[in-house]
């Protein structure tokens, strides 16, 4: 049964077994078949398709990429630089994309982006329809070209160059240089000369119409300059139908868009030809457009797209000039190189024995900007590289300069010169080291080198290898600790050995050598007073035997060296040295000179102490104010940060105040304070200090300042009268006037009164004072402790402010300037008078039924209460149309009569008399109070004005006609 199931499973193992194995190889086979598509599907895309004929043209693309189709092929293949075309080719070029077709006598077809264009080989020439965009043909000078476009031939001269444009309203071509001429198929033919702008197909454009042509830049031109910065670019243009004086801007830009302008002009029409922009490396757009964009000459407005290429000059670089090759039998391989010059396709390289290149010895040419010769023997030899350019058709241009070098045959091998590792090197010998590299020159001659090895100052080689490159590896292990030298000889294919070279000392030791400077930091700074506790620090790790020393020098090259300290440990401390700026480092050398490493140098510097301030106040005394606290200021010191202050009594040398200010000025309550005592005399002291900047600098002190002072505790004047903010009657105020007093404590030996009117802008106008300044300069110093001051300003009062500038007999000034102090009042207006009450005109009507009366007084009564403080009263009448008839003053009564005939008659020839007969006249009233201010006697300064009152009256008297009668009588009385 066992024996059964086990058959079973082997034979099942087997048969699965069979079928996995079938299962992998159709995987295998499926992939490989996939890869083999793949791989065609991917070379058949990617390849450019081909005829088995003779091509007529090459083309090379710029930006992008351009395409084609044969003439019996309707499928686009996309053509790779330098693609082969054939007759009947269509070629189109993508957005952005720019082509040029050279055609195999010499012409060149440039088709700018999104331009179609088919190219047929003629019996004669060769020729292109353009079908889209535009193209821009220059001839050969042995071959013409034909351009076809909307039906017409256009038949190009050798050595032109013609741009055509296809457009909506035609094909517009404009003939930059030489000529062509212009045919259809009815035979019309037309001759267009260099400048000429022309339509092809379509409409022709109108001669009078406005116009601008240019010439220069032509479609897509490159500039090659070989200079540094920018070039000049000259636009050559020509205006027709256009007014001289019409302003054009001339714009650059990066982009198509004109969204970033790198150059603006601005021209007129007559200064096209003059016409230039100054442009470095790269594609630029310009667009020449009319200044007015609105006006009439809008539509005359020209673009283009050129190219600005820099191309410096080579540079040689290898050989060196003036370096000098050694052989013995082998020729050298001398490896020529030198800078890229940009657009440069191949360059010309040409070796020759003679300065100006007259018998070259090598003359070839390059793709890269390198070359190695080994066919040149002993002598001297002059080089250079010339660029090849294919743009504009340039050619080789732009040579470098001349290079000189030299090939010497040597009868011995020379000695090799050891590189690395240098003369003094330490190598590492750990377990765990990395292989040190020994390289030496490479010789021409040697077929191997030997290499020896020597222990200490041993003559006798410890150890010999051989090496057949000029390098050797060698593992730091294999070195025992110490001095080491090594040397190298070479051997020729005769087995000569050469010299040996010098022999280079080396130092083994496990781990990697270091020398480290810590502090101080570069460039720190220590005061003098400091610098014995700076402390230097560093780390060292080097060989035995090897002396360690700090070195202080004045200068960077330690050619002036001041101090030298051995650094047998790892810090150094209390080295005295002037100001002055050092420079140090840590230095390790082996007595025999073989070994001598160093720190690179850092620089220090000893600096003084900060200077003394110059004390500003106080000095001498310090008079204090009960208003304000004292300011105690001094000079700024350069480099200080803060200023330590101190302030103590002379009598007892009680310290009352100390502090660390960072300002410069201290203010003290001087007055109040409980230790400050009047007329005593005090110490104060500033000394500046300078914090210390870590890495930087240390701390620093100045130098002391101090002075003496006495404190005089200041006792202002005091204003008595007015009182503070008072305010006076107008009245009074003129009348009785202003009484202004003040009081002292001390003695005082000047003193003058100011008071001053506060105007409404808040600005003080001097009204009063006393003694005036021209009596202080008579000599009166001194005004009395109370005046009397008249009224400034009677009509509009005002506020008032009272200053006494005032000093003691030992001269302190108690003036009462401070706000608090000064003296405050106010003065009101002078109020007017009250207007007069209960007018009363008698009669009211002044007419002839009251004439009649014989009784009735012959004049007009005016009366009106009395106004109480009144002196006078003023009377106005004016007729009905506002004509003064009487004005007059009423002293002391409260009434009036107008004898209105006399006043009729006081008139004549000012009113006509019907206009004094008969009328309303009005009349007014003012009470007015007048007063004697000067002590004359007379009161003739008007102290109150009144409140004007008016009333009116009505004169009725008919006009009499004059009669003739002996005796007659006036009817109306006198």
């Amino acid at each position: 049964m066992k024996k059964r199931t086990k058959s079973r499973s082997s034979s099942s193992l087997s048969q699965y077994r069979s079928v996995s194995s079938a299962f992998l190889i159709a995987v295998l086979v499926c992939l490989a078949g996939a890869s083999s598509s793949f791989m065609l599907f991917t070379r058949s895309f990617f390849e450019t398709l081909s005829k088995h004929e003779a091509p007529i043209a090459t083309i090379s693309f710029k930006y992008k990429t351009a395409q084609r189709k044969f003439i019996d092929v309707a499928v686009w293949d996309r053509l790779k630089q330098k693609s082969d075309l054939y007759n009947g080719d269509t070629i189109h070029t993508s957005n952005l994309s720019q082509a040029t077709i050279t055609f195999i006598d010499g012409n060149e077809m440039v088709l700018a982006d999104n331009t179609m264009a088919q190219i047929f080989l003629l019996p004669e020439s060769f020729s292109a329809s353009v079908l889209s965009g535009s193209a821009y043909v220059e001839t050969a000078e042995s071959a013409g070209f034909v351009l076809e476009s909307s039906g017409k031939k256009v038949a190009l001269e050798t050595n032109s160059a013609v741009n055509i444009e296809k457009g909506a309203g035609g094909d517009m071509m404009q003939v930059y240089s030489g000529g062509a001429s212009i045919s259809d198929e009815s035979g019309t033919f037309m001759s267009v000369g260099e400048g000429s702008v022309v339509s092809v197909g379509g409409s022709a454009p109108d001669a009078s119409a406005p116009r601008l042509s240019v010439e220069n830049p032509r479609p897509n031109q490159n500039y090659l300059y070989h200079s540094e910065g920018a070039t000049i670019i000259p636009f050559k243009a020509k205006f027709s139908n256009v007014e001289a004086m019409t302003k054009f801007v001339l714009e650059i830009s990066c982009d198509k868009n004109f969204s970033t302008v790198v150059e603006r002009k601005e021209f007129l029409a007559l200064e096209i030809d003059s016409l230039s922009v100054s442009l470095g490396g790269g594609i630029f757009y310009w667009r020449i457009s009319p200044a007015d964009e609105g006006g009439s000459y809008s539509s005359v407005t020209v673009s283009g797209k050129i190219r600005v290429i820099q191309s410096i000059p080579p540079v040689l670089l290898a050989p060196a000039d003036g370096y000098t090759f050694n052989y013995r039998k082998r020729l050298p391989a001398v490896r020529m190189i030198w800078s890229e010059s940009a657009a440069a396709s191949s360059y010309r390289l040409t070796v020759s024995k003679s300065a100006d290149f007259s018998s070259p010895v090598v003359e070839m040419r390059s793709s890269t900007p390198s070359c190695i010769i080994s066919t040149l023997s002993e002598g001297t030899y002059y080089w250079k590289a010339e660029p090849f350019y294919s743009v504009n058709k340039i050619g080789f241009s732009s040579s470098s300069e001349t290079g000189v070098f030299r090939i010497e045959q040597k009868g011995a091998l020379p000695a090799p010169s050891l590189y690395i590792p240098t003369d003094g090197s330490i190598i590492d010998s750990g377990t765990d080291a990395k292989s040190t590299l020994f390289s030496w020159r490479f010789e021409n001659e040697a077929v191997k080198y030997k290499i020896e090895f020597f222990k200490g100052d041993s003559s006798v080689a410890e150890r010999t290898e051989y090496a057949t490159d000029n390098f050797i590896s060698v593992n730091g292990s294999e070195f025992a600790q110490g001095k080491w030298s090594w040397r190298v000889c070479q051997v020729d294919n005769e087995n000569n050995e050469s010299a040996p070279s010098q022999k280079s000392a080396f130092y083994s030791m496990e781990g990697k050598p270091e020398l480290k400077v810590i502090e101080p930091a570069d460039n720190y700074s220590v005061s003098e007073s400091l610098v014995r506790d700076m402390v230097f620090t560093w780390k060292k790790v080097v060989p035995n035997g090897v002396s360690t020393e700090m070195e202080i020098a004045a200068d960077s090259g330690f050619s002036n060296i001041v101090k030298v300290v051995p650094a047998d440990g790892y810090s150094a401390v209390g080295i005295s040295l002037d100001t002055g700026a050092y420079f140090w480092r840590i230095r390790a050398h082996s007595p025999g000179g073989d070994f001598d490493l160093s720190t690179p140098p850092r620089q220090f510097s000893v600096i003084g102490n900060l200077d003394a301030s110059t004390l500003i106040d106080p000095v001498g005394r310090a008079v204090a104010r009960d208003t304000q606290p004292y300011s105690f200021k001094w000079d700024e010191v350069d480099g200080a940060d803060y200023y330590k202050f101190s302030l103590r009594r002379i009598g007892d040398g009680k310290i009352l105040y100390e502090d660390t200010v960072f300002d410069t000025s201290l203010d003290i309550d001087m007055y109040f304070g409980e230790h400050f005592i009047d007329k005593e005399s005090y110490h104060w002291e500033v000394q500046a200090k300078a914090n210390a900047v870590p890495g930087v600098v240390s701390r620093r002190s100045g130098k002391l300042a101090e002075a003496n002072f006495q404190l005089v505790k200041l006792k202002p004047v005091e204003i008595t009268s007015p009182r503070q903010n008072s305010v006076i009657n107008g009245v009074d105020a003129t009348l009785k006037k202003v009484q202004i007093s003040w009081t002292a404590v001390d003695e005082v030996a000047e003193s003058q009164i100011v008071v001053s009117r506060v105007e409404a802008d808040r600005s003080r106008r001097v009204v009063y004072k006393n003694p005036t300044d021209k009596e202080r300069a008579a000599g009166k110093l001194r005004t009395l402790k109370s005046i009397l001051m008249e009224n400034p300003d009677i009509k509009r009062g005002g506020n008032y402010e009272v200053i006494v500038y005032a000093k003691t007999v030992d001269g302190i000034d108690i003036s009462n300037t401070d706000d608090k102090r000064i003296g405050r009042f106010r003065i009101l207006p002078v109020e007017p008078l009250p207007a007069a009450e209960n007018l009363g005109v008698h009669p009211n009507v002044f007419g002839l039924e009251y004439l009649k009366n014989r009784n009735n007084p012959r004049k007009i009564r005016l009366d009106w209460n009395a106004v109480e403080n009144a002196t006078d009263y003023v009377i106005l009448v004016k007729d009905a149309r506002g004509r003064l008839v009487l004005k007059t003053e009423v002293e002391g009564k409260n009434s009036y009569e107008i004898n209105w005939l006399n006043l009729v008659r006081a008139h004549q020839g000012s009113f006509s008399m019907s206009e004094l007969y008969n009328g309303t006249f009005s009349w007014s009233v003012e009470a007015v109070r007048r007063v004697d201010l000067d002590g004359d006697g007379e009161n003739e300064t008007v102290l109150q004005p009144g409140s004007v009152v008016d009333s009116s009256f009505v004169v009725e008297i008919p006009d009499v006609n004059p009669v003739s009668g002996k005796g007659a009588r006036n009817p109306y009385g006198n």
